[in-house]
């Protein structure tokens, strides 16, 4: 992922685009592992826990608000 938004900040056309569709990725991923990391699942199985943690995106997008409006306080 590193490597892609580093090319992404070489000059290449689309590279904003690109850098922003990264970061919504990174975003979502970071907090479906965190929610993974919280959910009882995860002690004994972590498919289990990932799976549980996607599938409640609705939860998922609140929190990620809430975290981009202390980030941006």
């Amino acid at each position: 992922m590193a490597a892609d938004i580093a090319l992404a900040s070489a000059g290449l056309p689309g590279a904003p685009v690109f850098a922003g569709a990264a970061a919504l990725v990174a975003a979502a991923a970071l907090t479906v592992g965190l929610r993974a990391c919280g959910r009882p699942e995860s002690t004994t199985d972590w498919r289990t826990a990932i799976r549980a943690a996607a599938h409640d995106a609705a939860r998922d997008l609140v929190l990620l608000a809430a975290t981009t409006c202390f980030l941006c306080t």
